[in-house]
């Protein structure tokens, strides 16, 4: 009796044959590949999204420093270099209107009485802008719209006349139709490279040692793709169209942002409009 319950238990244990065994492997190695895709399809999602924000977050960073300092530079030093991958403006640090300016056939003379202005701080590099008409006159060493300043004391109390001390005694060609005097810093020189950088220059005035020098620089974005000149749909960077007596000067942005090599785009075009306040 035993031994027939003994056989009877031994039978009914029985193993995985090799097909099985087969099967469970093959169904186990398809999971395996599915959860593995999906992981790394999710991975590479993540990737994306967290490239195109990169991208999308330095193109509006620059898009906006860009649009700041060009709405803030000085009307008619806004010029364009290097085929339209360079532009060159100058930053305005503070304005006002002037009361007694040496203007010709007056007499030259070395100050000039303006309002005062508003929390300005004198700096050696600044130079007062009257009038300035050309961006070539702007930058020569020898300009007589833009002056050197040397010194700049404060209105006493009880008055709102400030001092501005010039380098030497001066004649301005032409007065200013609303007495705008500008204060102004060194120029600023944005740039697209040819490996996609947008880089940002302090540069020297012509009339410094050594003239017009770098001084600075600093990495504003990257990723940006220069078309070729000879393309049809071609656009520079930048471009400059000249005030007239009807409109104010316009700068043109255009610059394209991509990935992949080119593979995606994202495309900025931009025109900044200048308040020309003589």
């Amino acid at each position: 009796m035993r031994s027939q319950w003994q056989r009877a238990l031994h039978g009914t244990q029985r193993g995985f044959t090799l097909v099985e065994l087969v099967i469970v492997m093959i169904i186990l190695a398809a999971l395996g590949i599915a959860v593995t895709n999906y992981l790394g399809f999710g991975t590479e999602l993540y990737r994306d999204v967290a490239e195109r924000e990169k991208i999308l977050n330095s193109a509006r960073f620059a898009m906006e420093r860009l649009n700041r300092e060009i709405r803030g530079s000085l009307p008619n030093s806004q010029q364009i270099s290097n085929n339209g991958n360079c532009l060159r403006f100058v930053p305005v640090v503070a304005s006002s209107s002037y009361l007694d300016l040496p203007v010709s056939p007056d007499a030259p003379a070395a100050v000039v009485k303006v309002f005062a202005f508003d929390q300005y701080s004198f700096s050696a590099e600044h130079k007062a802008a009257v009038y300035a008409l050309s961006s070539d006159d702007i930058y020569s060493a020898s300009s007589s719209t833009v002056l050197p300043v040397t010194g700049y004391t404060r209105a006493a109390s009880g008055s709102d006349v400030d001092e501005l001390a010039l380098a030497a005694a001066s004649l301005w060609p032409l007065p200013s139709p609303s007495q705008r005097i500008y204060i102004v810093t060194r120029p600023v020189r944005y740039c697209v490279l040819s490996n996609g950088d947008l880089q940002r220059e302090e540069m020297r005035w012509a009339s410094e040692t050594p003239p017009e020098q770098v001084i600075s620089s600093s990495l504003m974005a990257q990723g940006i793709r220069l078309l070729p000149v000879t393309a049809a749909d071609y656009q520079p960077p930048f471009a400059v169209t000249e005030a007239t007596l009807s409109r104010n000067s316009v700068v043109k942005l255009f610059l394209n942002f991509s990935r992949d090599n080119g593979a995606e785009s994202l495309v900025f075009h931009h025109a900044i409009h200048i308040q020309n306040v003589p």
